[in-house]
């Protein structure tokens, strides 16, 4: 199944993708045409083959470097063979580039170890035999003399011809034509015998391709010291889940990622925290580990146990478009209509809302929050929704709150706008029944020495407001 490109790049797996450093253009055209895996069974094999990749960058590093290297000599035969399927006859350059494609295919057969049977390149000698018919052995091509003995002679009548004085043009015209009538006559007779190897050609363009982008994942596994992920029947759990993309970008800060867990064991978990608490980094998170874990990949986890889905749907205020002239609204609720539409299907999904209906007006949304939960929960899917909504929340979800701001680290320096994350803690609190959503904008806003006033009038609005704290949830 094909990955949708907006949801690579509004998960982060695009950066992960360009982190890859592979050899060649068919790894290149590997990703791109990167498959997502559905079935358990398939996802486990791929595991498995990871593991071994794994073991020849670490454990026999030099074969692999030359292995590598002669990869990154292969070009994208493809269109060729295609027209070998074709019955088409192939020019010299073409025929080149097959020579020189069964010479690397042979020499990359000595750098595959045994554990890595599964990468079983067809044997293209007899390729190279017909294309270097004087046994020369070398990275070049030409129509030779050994191809037709009628040639070889008009080729020494034409240098004859040539060479004499003076020169009869005209006779010299025949010669150059009717050679190069053998020579056409030639490349007829060598495409129609490659054609019998057009597929052993392409199964090998496929394992090249596909070994190429495996080495490369298996270095970045190595590199980012992914975690193994467990397959399993049902529940996505994560312990001390982070994001490689962001933890790149604090390091550089000389900051730290605060890794989380979580564990989506029914079919619906509702997320509450305040602004900049981290809900939709967790919330992209979990989509880029799933097309990572449904791609092959290792995880960016500690530990991670984690079930196949069939489709993946990410919604958040990065994914809205206004391309169709929609509000951002409609946009997403059109989008929750279709996640709701495959789970009714019986399709089995991971959905992930931030905010829903945080762009209407709050008794509304806290009702279609509410309605979208009753919904998803009859299903079988794995939903993640945040929300700042209190009320929301019921027995048919699950319920985690950030943890929010650190209490014990107020006052022990002034906080500005460029270390404000130092102070809140993105760790998951799991919490049973009716729970307020915290309440922390304006302790933020205090923190950010914002204008007393403004502060002070916001606290008296909303202590006219409260009316039992959160009791409409009850």
């Amino acid at each position: 199944m094909p990955l949708s490109r907006d949801l690579i790049e509004s998960c982060g797996f695009d950066y992960i993708l360009s982190l890859l450093e592979v050899q060649s253009p068919l790894g290149r055209k590997y990703i791109k045409n990167l498959s997502f895996m559905v079935q358990q069974d398939e996802i486990a094999a791929e595991i498995h083959k990871t593991k071994a990749f794994i073991r020849f960058v670490s454990q026999d590093h030099s074969m692999q470097e030359e292995f590598s290297k002669i990869i990154g000599h292969i070009k994208d035969i493809s269109q060729t063979c295609h027209k070998l399927e074709l019955k088409e006859t192939l020019d010299d350059i073409q025929l080149f580039e097959i020579k020189i494609f069964s010479m690397l295919c042979s020499r990359l057969e000595e750098y595959i170890p045994e554990y890595m049977d599964f990468l079983n390149l067809k044997n293209l000698k007899d390729v190279f035999a017909l294309l270097d018919p004087a046994n020369l052995c070398m990275p070049s091509f030409y129509i030779y003399d050994e191809y037709s003995e009628e040639l070889t002679q008009v080729r020494k009548r034409k240098q004859q011809i040539a060479t004499a004085f003076p020169v009869d043009e005209q006779e010299l015209i025949n010669t150059a034509a009717l050679e190069n009538s053998l020579e056409n006559a030639v490349r007829k007779e060598l495409s129609q015998k490659l054609s019998d190897y057009a597929s052993a050609m392409i199964h090998n363009l496929s394992m090249l391709a596909y070994a190429d982008f495996s080495t490369a994942k298996a270095i970045f596994i190595l590199n980012f010291k992914l975690c193994c992920p467990e397959v399993s029947e049902q529940g996505i759990y994560f312990e001390q889940l982070f994001n490689i993309e962001l933890d790149s970008i604090l390091s550089k800060n000389q900051k730290k990622f605060q890794p989380v867990d979580i564990a989506l064991d029914r079919p619906v978990t509702v997320i509450t925290g305040a602004n900049m608490s981290g809900k939709t980094v967790v919330l992209k998170s979990l989509a880029l580990n799933q097309l990572m874990f449904q791609t092959g990949f290792f995880l960016c986890a500690k530990t991670a146990r984690i079930t196949p889905v069939e489709s993946v749907f990410l919604i958040t205020k990065d994914s809205q478009s206004m391309d169709e002239g929609l509000s951002s609204y409609a946009f997403e609720i059109l989008k929750v209509n279709e996640c709701i539409k495959h789970s009714q299907n019986g399709e089995k999904c991971l959905i992930l809302i931030d905010e829903l209906a945080r762009t209407t007006n709050p008794q509304e949304g806290k009702a279609i929050v509410r309605s979208v939960i009753s919904i998803l929960s009859e299903h079988n899917v794995y939903a993640v929704i945040t929300t700042h909504y209190d009320g929301v929340l019921s027995k048919d979800a699950k319920h985690y709150r950030v943890c929010g701001i650190r209490k014990d680290k107020i006052g022990s320096s002034k906080i500005k706008r460029e270390n404000i994350t130092d102070y809140i803690d993105y760790s998951l609190i799991s919490e049973d029944g009716w729970a307020c959503v915290p309440k922390e904008a304006l302790t933020i806003a205090r923190l950010l020495d914002v204008d007393n006033e403004l502060i002070t009038r916001a606290e008296m609005f909303l202590t006219e407001g409260q009316k039992g704290g959160c009791a409409d949830g009850k």
